[in-house]
C-alpha cells in the first residue's frame, strides 16, 4: 500500500487502495488503476514501436541495402567497371555469390590487361594460379606471346625462349605462327652465341642444336661448341687433380 494525494482535492496521505477520498469522496483507487493501465499501454506501445523500428532497420541493412548494392555491382560488372564492382562485392562479404563475382571481375581485368598489353607479367602469374577452361586458355597463350615479343624487343633471348617454349607449338598462334617461329629461331641462335662467348659451351651446344635455320653456318658453331666443351672438361679435370697443367 502506498499513500498518495487525492487526484481531485489534493488531500495528502490517502491510501492508493482507498475506494474513495475521505474528504471529497473521489474514487481514488479507480482513478489510479486507470492511470496504471494507461501507463502500461504506453509502455507496451513504446516497446512495440521500438521492436518495429529495430526490425525495420535490420531489414533495411540486411536485406534491402545489400540487394540494392548487389544489383548495382552486377550492373558495374556488365558495364566493364570491374574495379568499382569489386569494391562493392567485397563490402557485401558472403552475400549471395559476391565472392565468385569478385573472381569474375578479377579475371575480366586480367583479360583487359592482356588485350591491352599491360601488366603482362602479373597477368601471367594470375593465369597460372587459376584453373582455366579450355575456351579461356587462349588468353594465357596470348599473354605468353606478347611477353615473348616484349622480351625479344629487349634482346632478352633466354626469356623469349622460355615464353615461346611454354606456348609449345607456335602454330596455335595462327596468323602469328610464322613470326613467332622466326623470333624463336633468332632467339635460340642469339642466346646460344651469348653462351658460347661467355664460355658456357654445353648450354651453347644445347641451344645451337635447336636452331633450324642456316644449318650449315650453325653446324660449324656446334662443332666448335663440342670441341670447346671437351677442352673445358679436360681443363676442369686437370684443375681439380693437378693444378693448371693441361695435356696436349
Amino acid at each position: 500500500m502506498a499513500l498518495v494525494n487525492c487526484p481531485k482535492c489534493k488531500r495528502e496521505n490517502v491510501s492508493d487502495n482507498a475506494e474513495s477520498c475521505p474528504s471529497c469522496g473521489y474514487g481514488v483507487k479507480a482513478q489510479l488503476d486507470k492511470e496504471r493501465k494507461k501507463r502500461n499501454i504506453i509502455t507496451i506501445m513504446t516497446a512495440s514501436l521500438i521492436i518495429i523500428l529495430v526490425s525495420f532497420f535490420m531489414i533495411i541493412n540486411l536485406v534491402v541495402i545489400p540487394a540494392r548494392d548487389y544489383t548495382t555491382a552486377l550492373q558495374m560488372l556488365e558495364n566493364g567497371d570491374f574495379q568499382e564492382a569489386i569494391v562493392i562485392f567485397e563490402e557485401l562479404g558472403d552475400y549471395k555469390d559476391a565472392f565468385a563475382k569478385i573472381k569474375t571481375c578479377q579475371f575480366e581485368i586480367v583479360k583487359q590487361q592482356v588485350d591491352n598489353g599491360e601488366n603482362l607479367t602479373e597477368a601471367l602469374q594470375y593465369l597460372n594460379e587459376i584453373n582455366l577452361s579450355e575456351e579461356d586458355k587462349y588468353i594465357k597463350i596470348d599473354c605468353l606471346w606478347k611477353l615473348a615479343q616484349k622480351k625479344y624487343d629487349e634482346s632478352d633471348y633466354f626469356q623469349t625462349i622460355l615464353y615461346l617454349d611454354e606456348i609449345g607449338d607456335v602454330d596455335i598462334l595462327n596468323e602469328n605462327s610464322e613470326v613467332a617461329n622466326e623470333i624463336l629461331q633468332d632467339s635460340l641462335y642469339n642466346y646460344a652465341v651469348e653462351m658460347y662467348e661467355v664460355g658456357s659451351f654445353d648450354s651453347a651446344l644445347e641451344y645451337f642444336q635447336r636452331v633450324e635455320a642456316n644449318k650449315e653456318f650453325v653446324t660449324s658453331y656446334i662443332e666448335k661448341a663440342k670441341f670447346m666443351s671437351q677442352i673445358q672438361g679436360k681443363w676442369n679435370c686437370k684443375e681439380m687433380g693437378a693444378g693448371l697443367e693441361i695435356s696436349g
